[in-house]
């Protein structure tokens, strides 16, 4: 397996799923946390199955420098590709209170802070293993990027839903033969049309004519050989 199979699986980020933060200098682009889990579940598998934070890894501690506290989260993230199981540890701090205007304003304290330290983590491990590194590389920044991978992106999609369809194809037809040789041990009339039923309506789903024939072709002559004997 290549070292970089993952990483060029997950490092290209579509334009769209970009949140661009204007208030910052330079403007910071980003991508929301809820769309790297769900790229990471496409990749990995079941979130807490497949990849996420090893249970009992997971802790938390608080600080104080001045009038602002500070929430650190440290664990342990595993996860699973091409049937290996890696892990690395990964951290995030916030500020879960602090004073506001300079310490002239009032003490406002972060309700969802454990929340945020959390995703904030796990996000920062996604994008280690290099989901949607071409932010973090800042090549959204380059004029003419965006046009770019908006092509690049297209034609890898492409190119699954080609190879899906191979691969369903080829599923397909082996199904189909499988089932074409189970019409000799049946051993009674309903049986038999039973089944021929099930499968006349998967490959006409399918479009397969050819397959509705050969079905049907097989459900008479093991009816006639039922009926001889």
């Amino acid at each position: 397996m290549s070292n970089m199979k993952l990483w060029e699986m997950v490092c290209d980020t579509p334009p769209n799923q970009i949140t661009i933060d204007t208030s910052k200098t330079p403007a910071r682009r980003s991508v929301k946390a809820s769309i790297q889990k769900e790229n990471a579940t496409k990749v990995f598998g079941i979130y807490g199955k497949d990849w996420g934070p090893v249970v009992g890894s997971e802790n938390y501690l608080r600080s104080q420098i001045g009038d602002t506290h500070l929430l650190h989260y440290t664990a342990v993230m595993f996860y699973i590709f091409d049937g290996e199981r890696g892990e690395f540890p990964i951290a995030a701090s916030i500020k879960e209170a602090y004073v506001t205007s300079n310490g002239k304003g009032y003490l406002k304290i972060d309700e969802e802070a454990v929340k945020k330290v959390r995703t904030d983590a796990l996000t920062k491990g996604l994008s280690e293993l290099g989901f949607n590194a071409d932010i973090f590389k800042g090549y959204h920044d380059q004029q003419g990027y965006c046009e770019y991978i908006s092509s690049v992106i297209e034609e890898k999609e492409t190119e699954k839903a080609e190879q899906d369809t191979i691969k369903q194809a080829e599923e397909y037809s082996e199904w189909k033969a499988k089932e074409l040789d189970t019409y000799q041990f049946y051993k009674t009339i309903k049986a038999v049309t039973t089944a021929h039923t099930g499968h006349v309506r998967k490959a006409s789903k399918i479009g397969d004519t050819k397959g509705v024939k050969q079905f049907t072709e097989a459900k008479d002559k093991r009816i006639e050989e039922i009926q001889n004997a």
